[in-house]
């Protein structure tokens, strides 16, 4: 079991970075534990108060609120239970509120429809009174047309589907299905073009951003950032409904976010690498190349980095991870990320604890391999010297 001494609660102040890729800056006294924090999910398998405590005990230094989930009273009680419980621990665990940001969806679809596999579909800007079916469908972003050319791709449904525009036209575009499978009403779509240009502030978000500044959390997690202007856009929304700050950590999830990283990271608290969306906006293959090229830059700028999504994902409903997810996770501790995160594995999953558990214990091991690798450098170079 972890002794119980991450992130305090109101206190946060990073999570402790290295400079330059050599030795640690100096860390707030609050970081005498583990140096990766681990970030937790909150949902229907994680909102009771006694297993909430075990969570703790067992590892979360982090309690994520995703705003995209849940109504106002019942995140408002979440937020209270974890920071009740946080400050029988010396507050012990900081509070990080998820806005759901901007995300282009499909339109209204007459039931489920199936899309089969090297079929032509038609696609059109949303309009009041379409209704999609296997031959044509909509998507509710009016720029469409003019944001994407021949040969893009459309992603439907988290990229299980995958559409390739072969024909524009002034009305709407000639898709080939190269991914087959269901849609329904508002299913989320993810196109990987630089163009399409979304206001990262929903009418949803600035409704939550008025709960979240009077909760006043460690965190926010601001969805879908695309460049430095969308965190000045959040920040002045912050300051004129309150005067205090929040630190606000940019999730990289889009393919614009990634060619405008330099100027997000040096505009942003905090990082986390999305690798949800992010895996739908550019190729799989390129994600972890991605990931440890972030992790470098947030280190040498002394900006912490989270790393998310299906890190224990078959924890949700199995007992133990797969060998290949506690490499992952074992990896992302070695490439110098700050904390890792857990999404549904503690929000909906079937173990939770065990979950925090795991994830707590290949984090230790990956960090003391850490330590006798760089010892054992050390010791080279001083051989060599």
């Amino acid at each position: 079991m972890r002794r119980v001494c991450g992130i305090g609660g109101r206190g946060v102040v990073g999570w402790g970075k290295r400079c330059n890729g050599r030795g640690y800056s100096t860390r707030p006294k609050a970081f005498t534990s583990s140096p990766t924090k681990i970030v937790c999910t909150l949902g229907p398998a994680s909102s009771d108060a006694k297993v909430l405590e075990e969570m703790l005990l067992n590892g979360m230094d982090v309690a994520r609120l995703n705003f995209s989930h849940g109504s106002h009273d019942s995140l408002r009680n979440l937020f209270n239970t974890v920071r009740d419980l946080s400050s029988k621990y010396s507050n012990q665990v900081g509070i990080l509120c998820d806005i759901q940001g901007p995300k282009l969806r499909l339109g209204k679809i007459k039931g489920d429809v199936e899309l089969k596999l090297n079929s032509t579909i038609k696609v059109q800007p949303d309009a009041a009174d379409f209704i999609g079916d296997e031959t044509s469908i909509s998507i509710a972003y009016p720029k469409l047309l003019d944001h994407v050319k021949v040969n893009d791709l459309i992603f439907i449904n988290d990229g299980t589907i995958k559409l390739q525009i072969n024909k524009k036209t002034s009305s709407d575009l000639t898709c080939q299905v190269l991914s087959a499978g269901h849609i329904s009403n508002y299913k989320g779509v993810n196109i990987p073009s630089p163009l399409i240009s979304l206001s990262v502030l929903t009418d949803k978000d600035k409704i939550d951003l008025q709960l979240i500044s009077q909760l006043q959390p460690d965190y926010i997690a601001a969805s879908f950032i695309g460049c430095a202007d969308d965190l000045s856009s959040i920040r002045q929304y912050l300051s004129s409904i309150s005067s205090k700050p929040i630190k606000i950590i940019s999730k990289i999830e889009r393919f614009k976010a990634v060619q405008n990283i330099n100027e997000i990271i040096q505009h942003s608290d905090a990082i986390m690498v999305a690798r949800g969306d992010l895996g739908v906006e550019i190729p799989t293959y390129q994600v972890p190349a991605v990931q440890k090229t972030i992790i470098h830059k947030c280190n040498i700028l002394a900006k912490p980095v989270i790393v998310a999504t299906q890190m224990l994902e078959s924890m949700t409903h199995h007992s133990l991870p797969t060998r290949a997810e506690a490499n992952d996770v074992f990896n992302a501790v070695l490439d110098g990320t700050d904390a890792v995160m857990l999404s549904g594995e503690t929000s909906v999953g079937k173990n939770v604890v065990a979950t925090v558990k795991v994830m707590d214990e290949i984090v230790s091991n990956a960090e003391e391999y850490k330590i006798k690798s760089e010892k054992r450098s050390r010791d080279k170079d001083r051989e060599r010297g």
